[in-house]
């Protein structure tokens, strides 16, 4: 499972038909002839209040639960719009309906407005008065609005509520989602659990989760102590594999030491060497290292060649994103290799063997994405520099909030040849409301009492900016231009640890770090690298468990890790926030 998996009925195509629009003619042609309907407030846009379901009844005998319908539906809403779902949601309801697929359509489009307590409702009233396909369906929705929400332990109740509903031989899917889940729940909320759990078979899954973290003699235990427990017979997250991995006696580690980058790939050697030695403190069980000066070869492929001559089991590196790709594409790998930088695209025959250990920051793009959007906002103003940076990182983003269903009403690719105040105002609409003001001025004498307004139509604002310089410049004109209530989410990137007093500028600023910047004290120019080198010899034991699940591997220095199909290790961060001086965490959503 990776950070963007989800159920087929959450993908979105993107096409408009022309049924759709249509049903919206007709939605407007209704409108004009009937009286005003109610209206409520959702993120500060006033909008329809639609009939409860719970309180009507199908006209006509329901027939049996029309799953087709319901993926038609949702996709209606994910592609075309709630309000055209809602139109023809009313023409089926005419036609016939099964009510518990009619509340489960109207979950996802409350969802999808941002009204998340009634779509929670309207779950919970099928999980608690329907069983078999509904059941499950409505418990799928509310797991991955769990997951969202960041509720994390939660959503894996509720996979393993799922599980007890099926069949042994239909709940592999589901012991690896719920072993998922685990993995993002913090120590003390898991350990908090697994004394609280009255149901035995619950808890063992708790304790297995919480072994697993100990290390590998306390999940030998646990399985000694458990051997009929599901856990200990389908093996979730490749345990197994993890359970057989030896260290390697040999790790070669193939990084720039010389040259323009030297720095660089000493800071990353020194957060493997520190590692090497904490993780495996007795000589006689420690790897072996070997280091290789990428640049003292013309060809990265003949680097590698000289790690394969040396007798490395596993090989660390290379670091740029060049020598990375060219490596990926060398076919076959017989020696396991851990990249520490991310390719551009390499084939399925590629990969094997092959995981890539990154900084990406898209990773951290497509995070915010799914954290504001589990916040229950839905239309998006994007901030970013006009470089190939901005585009990679616009692009990661938007994939994840257009698939998830939220909706981007202007973005700002920043120009350096315009005045940033003026660009500000544009985007969050200030502009148009200023000038009005300034000819009401003009045209009266007499002192006018008139404050503008930021335009409406956006609810959150992501702040894509590659260093804390930019962050500092952008924020306050925000605040100025009338949007400093407006939610801001950004990457690690806005955060040097250099500037406190700089850095109250970004009050309020939510944005993402890896553990070991949060907890480092000192020395931050190198911490990241530090952290990716530290990271990349934790992989060592996980190398071979990563070939077999896309379960979150281990929380490291740079996030919660796993690895995607293509090779590349994903990261997951902690969410922080800019509080007067400090920066503190977010904590997670409490039960």
């Amino acid at each position: 499972m990776t950070a963007d998996t989800y159920p087929t009925y959450f993908a979105r195509p993107q096409r408009v038909s022309a049924v759709a629009l249509g049903c919206m003619m007709l939605l407007l042609m209704a409108g004009c002839t009937s009286t005003q309907a109610p209206t409520r407030e959702v993120n500060g846009v006033a909008r329809p209040v639609t009939t409860s379901v719970a309180d009507s009844t199908p006209a006509v005998p329901s027939p049996p639960m029309d799953t087709a319908l319901i993926e038609r539906l949702r996709q209606i809403a994910y592609t075309e719009g709630t309000l055209v779902a809602r139109a023809q949601l009313q023409t089926e309801q005419e036609l016939g309906i099964d009510h518990d697929a009619l509340l489960l359509i109207n979950a996802t489009v409350d969802w999808l407005e941002g009204n998340t307590p009634r779509a929670k409702a309207l779950l919970s009233q099928v999980v608690t008065n329907s069983n078999g396909l509904a059941r499950d369906l409505a418990q799928q929705q509310q797991q991955h609005i769990l997951e969202l929400e960041r509720r994390w332990l939660e959503a894996a109740e509720i996979a393993y509520q799922r599980s007890q509903m099926h069949t042994p031989g239909q709940t592999t899917d589901l012991m690896e989602a719920l072993w998922s889940l685990l993995m993002h729940v913090e120590e003390g909320q898991l350990q908090r659990a697994i004394g609280a759990s009255s149901d035995s078979e619950w808890r063992q899954w708790l304790s297995l989760n919480a072994s697993y973290r100990q290390g590998r003699q306390a999940v030998i235990t646990w399985l000694q102590q458990n051997p009929n427990h599901p856990g200990a017979q389908e093996s979730p997250g490749a345990l197994s594999t993890w359970l057989q991995t030896t260290p390697p006696s040999l790790v070669a580690v193939v990084l720039p030491l010389s040259g323009p980058l030297k720095s660089a790939g000493n800071a990353v050697l020194g957060g493997i060497i520190a590692e090497l030695y904490q993780r495996y403190p007795l000589a006689d069980t420690r790897p072996s290292l070997s280091t290789i000066d990428s640049n003292r070869f013309d060809n990265i492929a003949d680097a590698y060649r000289e790690a394969e001559n040396q007798g490395a089991a596993v090989i660390l590196g290379p670091l740029t994103k060049s020598n990375v790709q060219r490596l990926g594409t060398i076919t076959p790998k017989s020696v396991p290799v851990i990249a520490l930088n991310r390719p551009e695209v390499l084939l399925p025959t590629e990969v094997t063997s092959w995981s890539a250990l990154s900084l990406a920051p898209e990773d951290e793009a497509r995070q915010l994405a799914r954290i504001a959007f589990g916040e229950g906002l839905r239309r998006a103003v994007l901030i970013t520099p006009n470089s190939d940076w901005g585009r990679r990182m616009t692009g990661a983003l938007k994939e994840t909030w257009h698939s998830l269903g939220g909706q981007v009403t202007t973005e700002l690719a920043v120009d350096d040849d315009e005045p940033l105040s003026v660009q500000i105002s544009q985007v969050v609409g200030s502009a148009q409301a200023e000038a009005r003001v300034k000819a009401f001025e003009d045209a009266f004498t007499s002192p006018i009492e008139a404050r503008p307004r930021r335009r409406e139509d956006y609810d959150v604002i992501f702040l894509l900016t590659p260093s804390p310089a930019e962050a500092r410049a952008i924020r306050p004109l925000l605040v100025f231009h009338y949007s400093g209530e407006v939610p801001v989410y950004a990457p690690s990137t806005i955060y040097a640890g250099d500037n406190p007093v700089q850095n109250r500028d970004l009050n309020s600023v939510q944005f993402l770090e890896i553990p070991a910047m949060l907890r480092a004290v000192d020395d931050l120019r190198f911490r990241r690298l530090n952290a990716l080198g530290a990271d990349a010899v934790r992989m060592l034991e996980h190398h071979q468990q990563a070939l077999e699940t896309r379960a979150p591997l281990f929380a490291g220095d740079t996030g919660l890790l796993q690895r995607a199909g293509n090779g590349d290790i994903l990261r997951e961060l902690d969410l922080v926030v800019f509080a007067d001086d400090n920066v503190r965490r977010v904590n997670l959503p409490s039960r």
